[in-house]
């Protein structure tokens, strides 16, 4: 019951930003957002410093993570 009355407002606030997907098709599209940890190997000589990204969206996904704040959620921490 709790799932199903979270992904209802998930979709509420996507479509009050203006993202018409059903419900089946926005949690579709949820799970292909993904977070990745980019660690450099040691040793290498211009190493970067390792961080946390989000992977590449469609621009269907990117504009669900703007409507849902997703990206707070996923770089938090």
């Amino acid at each position: 019951m709790l799932a199903l009355l979270l992904s209802t407002l998930a979709r509420k606030q996507a479509f009050e930003a203006g993202i018409d997907l059903s419900l089946p098709a926005m949690l579709k599209e949820l799970p292909a957002i993904r977070e990745v940890a980019v660690i450099y190997p040691r040793g290498t000589l211009a190493r970067p410093k390792d961080h946390i990204a989000i992977s590449r969206m469609s621009p269907k996904q990117r504009k669900l993570a703007e409507a849902l704040n997703l990206a707070a959620i996923l770089t938090a921490g």
